[in-house]
C-alpha cells in the first residue's frame, strides 16, 4: 500500500483507494511488456521525421542505425539517421523511446555539409555506446545494446 492509498483509505474513500491501486497495478505492469522491434514501427519512427522536418516521404535516409537496449528493467530504442530535406540541408537525428512505442525526436545538427551532420551522429551513438558498456561494467552484466539489421527486418516484413 503507498501513501496515496493509506491517505484516500484514512479520508474514507475506499472506491477511489481501490482504483488507485488497480491503475498503479496496470502501470507496472506496462512497464515489464517487451516488444520486438518491427519494420513496422521503423517505419512510423523514419515517418516522424519526415513529418517533423518536412521531408519527401518517398526520400530515404542516408544513414540508418538502430539500437536496441534491453535488460531487466530496459526495453529501449535509439534510432540514429541523417536525412537530407528538400532544402539540401542534412539533418542528424537520434530519435528514442520504449520499443513498441512512439520515440521523442531530438535533433543532433543540421548542416548543408553532409560529413559534419554524420561525423555529430557518430559523435552522439558512440557516446551512447560508451554510456550502455559502462552500465555493464558497473552492473558486471551482459552486453546490454546490441544494433539491429534493419535491412533483415524489412526484407522479412515484405515476405508476410
Amino acid at each position: 500500500m503507498d501513501k496515496i492509498q493509506r491517505v484516500l483509505i484514512k479520508e474514507g474513500k475506499i472506491e477511489l483507494a481501490q482504483q488507485w491501486y488497480l491503475k498503479q497495478l496496470q502501470m507496472r505492469q506496462a512497464k515489464m511488456e517487451r516488444y520486438d522491434v518491427t519494420a513496422a514501427e521503423m517505419k512510423v519512427t523514419l515517418d516522424q521525421i519526415r513529418q517533423k522536418y518536412d521531408i519527401d516521404p518517398k526520400r530515404d535516409a542516408i544513414y540508418r542505425a538502430y539500437m536496441v537496449v534491453q535488460d531487466e528493467k530496459s526495453n529501449k530504442f535509439h534510432y540514429f539517421t541523417v536525412f537530407k530535406d528538400d532544402q539540401n540541408v542534412y539533418i542528424a537525428t537520434n530519435i528514442y523511446g520504449r520499443i513498441g512505442y512512439p520515440g521523442k525526436i531530438h535533433e543532433i545538427m543540421k548542416s548543408t555539409d553532409k560529413n559534419e551532420a554524420m561525423n555529430a551522429m557518430m559523435k552522439k551513438k558512440r557516446a551512447k555506446e560508451r554510456k550502455y558498456t559502462l552500465i555493464e561494467e558497473q552492473k558486471k552484466a551482459s552486453k546490454l545494446y546490441s544494433y539491429v539489421d534493419i535491412d533483415e527486418i524489412e526484407k522479412t516484413a515484405k515476405l508476410i
